[in-house]
């Protein structure tokens, strides 16, 4: 199929709606997701994300096609195609340069899919990869990937090679080699294979011919009949958006009474007038049967001849799954936004913990600092406290010294008397400024513990079996003079 080809009715009502409708297009709508690439691939529209989900938006060439009715790289009537000499019409969609390559794909949202393609376009598409690669022309930290280079659909992707886009190219390119869903291709594995219809040897070229019926309404609704020929289990299936819908095709049978031939009454010794258990047998009953994988609120999952054969009845079975499929998409869309909201609510939740964490952990620094501020003033006092106690006993032991008539006491007091009055030097902070010098102090894990309660230093969550007795004044309305009450006498001596 060109570039160019004129769309199916599905597709341009599509192409109508993507263009001048009031409903917008997107993932919202997995039913018209493979209608969407069909024009995606042929330029029509483009599918940018936002916020991880796709939306579909007319391109110059489509509203070209709403307007003409043809689309603008169709050549004249009349005349030759715009193909490369030497190049025939199957081939003269694949990019002329690395560069128009990666626009195309970059376009396509990042993956461009081919179906099924001529070996010659395949060969093509190969070489301009490889040029693209070679030349350079693949964007930064991007990986330029592709399947499909022998059989099945071509689908080339540009990647970030992350692991949730690694999930997703294994799942693509995986699918890719599996299914088959060229129409010929899908009718001559069916043939060659009996086990996928269990029909009667009578009913085997019925129900090819409603295989090939089956895939061509399903192409013109914009979705895919395949055939997986590696997965279990193995069979046909309806690929509508990312859902897969297995197809069973059979005949239905029943049972019925088998007489015994008179050979078999002479083998097994019975004779005529000898009552025996009856014998049953099944018998195919010539009645179609078509049974779709679908969930259990599905309206119908089975339909068979009656008054209407099997083949009248598929554009009713592809509604059928059409509505299943959105219903599912619509449910899947619901739990997703569940749980957006459940992962928003325990994000603030979180958000609002750490929060409270930080402003307690601010508040202990604040309190860790004052109480060492006041330890290290307090300290300072009794320093200062003790300096005056000191020169004033000096004081008094100079006029002891004076007042002996004891020569050696009076050499001895005064020996005491310089030590002493550098003692009270050192401990005096208005004589040894280092004593209040600047103050830096930077709480660890362990002074803020006494003040967070039972939250942890550590992060924000609960530590209770850490919780360490805060100071008895933590509280205290006059904790700027506690450190005074706590001072108690002057401890110089045991410095």
């Amino acid at each position: 199929m060109q570039r160019w080809s004129p769309l199916n009715e599905r597709q341009l009502t599509l192409l109508r709606r993507i263009g001048v409708g009031k409903d917008p297009v997107s993932a919202k709508h997995p039913e018209l997701a493979a209608t969407v690439y069909a024009l995606r691939n042929r330029g029509l529209v483009v599918t940018p994300r936002h916020k991880g989900v796709w939306h579909a938006e007319i391109t110059d060439a489509g509203r070209f096609y709403l307007e003409h009715g043809h689309h603008p790289d169709r050549p004249e009537p009349g005349s030759r195609s715009r193909a490369v000499p030497g190049r025939d019409t199957q081939t003269s969609d694949v990019p002329l340069s690395g560069q128009e390559l990666i626009a195309r794909v970059q376009r396509a949202g990042g993956t461009l899919r081919v179906e099924d393609p001529d070996e010659e376009t395949r060969a093509a598409y190969r070489r301009i990869i490889h040029a693209a690669k070679q030349n350079g022309l693949v964007p930064d930290s991007m990986l330029l990937r592709h399947t499909g280079r022998s059989a099945g659909d071509l689908v080339i992707r540009l990647s970030s090679g992350g692991l949730e886009d690694e999930t997703d190219w294994n799942r693509i390119r995986l699918g890719a080699r599996d299914k088959v869903s060229h129409r010929p291709d899908l009718i001559t594995t069916v043939a060659k294979d009996p086990g996928l219809l269990t029909v009667s040897d009578e009913l085997r070229s019925r129900a090819l011919r409603l295989v090939q019926d089956l895939s061509e309404q399903t192409e013109r609704r914009g979705h895919r009949l395949a055939l997986s020929r590696r997965r279990k289990p193995r069979g046909l299936f309806l690929q509508v958006g990312n859902h897969q819908i297995t197809v069973t095709i059979t005949e239905e049978t029943e049972e019925q009474t088998r007489e015994l031939s008179d050979a078999e009454r002479k083998e097994r010794g019975i004779y005529a007038w000898q009552r025996v258990a009856p014998e049953y047998e099944t018998v195919f009953t010539g009645r179609l049967r078509i049974e779709l994988g679908l969930p259990a609120h599905a309206d119908k999952r089975e339909w068979t001849d009656g008054r209407a054969s099997v083949e009248r009845k598929l554009g009713e079975i592809l509604k059928t799954v059409e509505r299943c499929v959105q219903r599912e998409e619509q449910e899947r869309l619901e739990q997703q936004r569940q749980l957006d909201e459940q992962r928003a609510q325990s994000e603030g939740q979180e958000a609002e913990k750490r929060a409270r964490w930080q402003r307690a952990m601010a508040e202990a620094r604040r309190q860790s600092t004052e109480d060492q501020r006041g330890r290290t003033l307090a300290a300072a006092l009794d320093g200062w406290t003790a300096a005056r106690e000191i020169r004033a006993l000096c004081g008094e032991l100079e006029v002891v010294a004076a007042e002996t008539d004891d020569p050696e006491r009076m050499a001895e007091l005064r020996r005491w008397i310089p030590w002493a009055l550098g003692v009270a030097d050192r401990l005096d902070p208005t004589r040894n400024p280092s004593v209040l010098s600047e103050f830096e102090f930077i709480p660890d894990a362990d002074d803020l513990r006494p003040y967070l309660g039972d939250w942890s230093p550590k992060g924000p969550y609960r530590e209770y079996g850490k919780m360490d007795e805060a100071p008895r004044d933590v509280n205290d309305p006059y904790r700027e003079m506690s450190w005074f009450a706590r001072r108690g006498r002057a401890q110089w001596r045991r410095r």
